[in-house]
């Protein structure tokens, strides 16, 4: 039997927006290497909300509650 975990990782690069906020849930993210910058713009600037690691997850709420996405 194959590496089920294979078929479902994505590979993106350096500075690839994954969603927006108000986009609709249709995918949560596991990282598995690397980091990921979670962040809002708030009067044209950039709000870092989180640094996410290796072994983090995100995108669970809106998937899970079938809701826009958002960042709190």
């Amino acid at each position: 039997m194959g590496d089920f975990s294979h078929a479902l990782t994505r590979h993106f690069s350096k500075g690839t927006v994954l969603f927006d906020e108000n986009d609709l849930g249709s995918r949560m993210y596991v990282i598995r290497h690397g980091r990921v910058k979670i962040y809002r713009r708030i009067n044209q600037q950039e709000v870092v909300l989180a640094m996410l690691e290796a072994g983090e997850f995100f995108g669970e709420i809106a998937l899970l509650e079938n809701l826009q996405r958002y960042a709190a």
